[in-house]
């Protein structure tokens, strides 16, 4: 008989009349204080903490294992019949709080005795949940695996957007749960969004091969501490693509700009010029700097941007880090919008894409960048695609975008066919 996947949580609070789990790694204190504002305090998926820089909470791991119906259950309920996992739910600048004691924060304090047991006689395995971000480097993996070695925790799983580290004792799970939120939001669009605009995306019968557009390409770029991001910028400069598209370059980087772009072009010069340009707005006109980083992404669509522009260059979060691809809803927006696109994220992206089942622009567009692991060579790859797609006239571009129309629709519609997609599919056959 297959065992039942299960998962343990220590600590429960009443609402409504139903007993509901508290988030795992939570301080007793702090466990008190969200009892006492129950009535306050949104408890369907999250707590954060008031009083400190930390916090665990209830995400998008909680909602779809309670969508797919795991049973969750107490440190008294642990038997014999069950996989029993402890969910750790973080984010990419939280996992350090696993490993790092805070002021009047130590993780293993917040471990029960009986769960302490459990998890060192290996009868429950430590799940560190973070389905959204990219995977923690490989340091931070072996420091988490080090930690847990010397606590006497030998089973430890990581389920994140992608897989950097394999070479490690604990068990690396991804997740593209970007593709399953993306199709899902296709049935609730139009609807207003975050930044006060009606968000809806391209769809079939918005196409008119009569109506030539009006720009060749689509950009989307907001932090800007990322050498790759940085390096479209200097590629719009440099190529004059800036009356060409819509770009956004939003967020000024934290680090020298000089020196983060050196990591991906040899060319330092327009590094003055980019700083001089940021921000450079499509849809946040209206708001304040700070403001630019603060905004949630994943559901503005600005659709009038897409019917006038052909070809979308995605900018991932991710471009010159080893492993498996990071996808998040950037790689989904051109297909949902009925558009090409070259994809600059991490190598063999495009080799996941279309084992999803979703076609890409080769021979057309030339691919091959794909497959270069070196990030500057693959960059330069790429920039040469750019330029070839920018010397067309646009009424060439307009003829080959409705020649591969078909493609174009066979991507949106299969993009849909994923809303009952199950992101906890590889967790639920360990």
């Amino acid at each position: 008989m297959d065992r039942i996947l299960k998962l343990v949580y220590s600590n429960w609070y009443e609402i409504d009349n139903e007993l509901r789990p508290f988030p795992n790694g939570l301080t007793k204190e702090f466990r008190e204080w969200a009892s006492s504002h129950l009535k306050e305090i949104d408890t369907r998926y999250f707590f954060n903490d008031p009083t400190s820089t930390y916090y665990f909470r209830h995400s998008n791991f909680f909602y779809h294992s309670a969508r797919e119906n795991i049973p969750m259950v107490s440190d008294d309920e642990i038997d014999e019949e069950g996989t029993y996992l402890f969910p750790i739910e973080i984010e990419c600048n939280t996992v350090h709080y696993i490993t790092d004691t805070q002021p009047n924060y130590n993780f293993i304090e917040t471990l029960s005795p009986k769960m302490l047991g459990h998890l060192r006689s290996g009868k429950v395995s430590i799940l560190l949940a973070n389905m959204i971000d990219p995977s923690a480097n490989p340091e931070t993996i072996k420091k988490i695996e080090k930690f847990f070695n010397e606590q006497g925790i030998k089973k430890v799983i990581m389920m994140q957007g992608n897989i950097k580290e394999r070479n490690s004792s604990i068990q690396m799970l991804e997740s593209v749960i970007s593709l399953y939120q993306t199709a899902n939001e296709m049935d609730k669009y139009p609807y207003p969004t975050a930044l006060g605009y009606e968000s809806d995306f391209v769809r079939i019968e918005d196409l008119n091969d009569l109506t030539q557009r009006t720009k060749k390409f689509i950009c989307w770029n907001r932090y800007m501490n990322r050498p790759h991001r940085l390096g479209l910028c200097y590629l719009a400069l440099k190529h004059n693509l800036l009356d060409d598209g819509f770009f956004s370059f939003l967020y000024s980087p934290e680090d020298n700009t000089k020196d983060l772009l050196a990591r991906i072009v040899d060319d330092d010069s327009y590094a003055e010029k980019i700083d001089s340009l940021l921000p450079y707005q499509l849809d946040t006109h209206h708001l304040e700097y700070e403001e630019l980083g603060r905004f949630f992404t994943v559901t503005n669509n600005k659709k009038e941007l897409y019917l006038d522009s052909y070809l979308h260059i995605v900018s991932e979060t991710e471009f010159d880090q080893p492993g498996t691809p990071f996808m998040s809803e950037k790689t989904w927006r051109p297909i949902l919008n009925l558009q090409p696109f070259i994809h600059v994220g991490n190598t063999l992206a495009l080799n996941k894409i279309k084992e999803l089942g979703f076609k890409t622009f080769h021979p057309f567009i030339d691919e091959s960048y794909d497959l270069e692991v070196d990030p500057r060579k693959r960059f330069q790859l790429i920039e040469r695609e750019i330029v070839k797609f920018n010397n067309l006239s646009l009424e060439e571009i307009h003829n080959w975008y409705y020649s591969i129309k078909d493609r174009l629709i066979h991507n949106q519609k299969h993009l849909h066919s994923f809303k009952n997609f199950n992101p906890l599919k590889e967790l639920c056959q360990i």
